[in-house]
């Protein structure tokens, strides 16, 4: 069971800036982060992938336009060389296509064991597996269908079980990423078809109920935006 700081510990800092991936440390095992490409190539980290506040998309503003906008967006890189040896590495891609770009920066600082790529996209890691097979991958499941509701949502997703199963075996998926609201609903699944799940974004007392050994072997992972109350909770634990 490991220990991941959503976006960073931005109980004081913005989230997905390098002071709140520093926070994490000693709160968390890993971070969380997300990567989108700048108009001229550059990785950064940032949510989501539009800026608001200027109406544009990333990959429609250049770095220099984004610092412009705020300092405390940082590149890719730079969270790499800061972080590099201190702390693990859960890297969400955001944009399609920029994969053996994330991939090779993330080899030249980090070594296999510190980090692993998540995605909604399955094609998306399945192309990081195609370039380096030894690469570990995570497919993130939304939470449900608003439209169906909870159950019907994971009615639908059995159905679709077997599916979801070839992908996994197509991309060599290695774990799934989960919301905590639907999770005890495919617990069971899980355990039938030997997946191991991460859980997100899981806070404050809802994290204690995944204290439990039925669990063992199932959740790999907590994301947590309180990673401190997660940590005190299931004390220390390794990647």
């Amino acid at each position: 069971m490991i220990i991941i700081a959503h976006r960073g510990f931005h109980k004081i800092y913005q989230e997905n800036c390098l002071k709140a991936f520093e926070a994490a440390i000693g709160k968390a095992d890993a971070i969380e982060m997300d990567i989108h490409i700048t108009k001229d190539k550059k990785l950064v980290v940032y949510h989501n992938p539009k800026i608001k506040t200027l109406n544009k998309r990333i990959n429609e503003l250049t770095l220099k336009q984004i610092k412009n906008y705020s300092k405390k967006i940082p590149l890719f890189e730079d969270v790499l060389k800061t972080m590099r040896k201190r702390i693990k590495f859960v890297i969400e891609i955001k944009t399609k296509d920029i994969e053996k770009d994330v991939l090779n920066l993330t080899k030249k600082y980090l070594s296999y064991n510190d980090f692993v790529f998540i995605s909604f996209k399955e094609y998306v890691l399945g192309k990081l597996k195609k370039l380096d097979k030894r690469v570990k991958t995570g497919l993130i499941i939304g939470p449900y269908d608003k439209e169906l509701g909870i159950i019907k949502s994971f009615l639908k997703f059995l159905k679709n079980s077997i599916f979801i199963n070839k992908i996994g075996k197509t991309y060599k998926i290695d774990f799934y990423g989960i919301n905590h609201i639907v999770a005890p609903l495919y617990f069971s699944w899980a355990k039938k078809n030997k997946k191991q799940i991460f859980l997100w974004v899981v806070n404050n007392k809802n994290i204690r109920k995944y204290k439990n050994k039925k669990y063992k072997g199932i959740i790999a992972g907590i994301i947590s935006n309180t990673p401190d109350v997660a940590k005190q909770i299931f004390k220390l634990s390794n990647l």
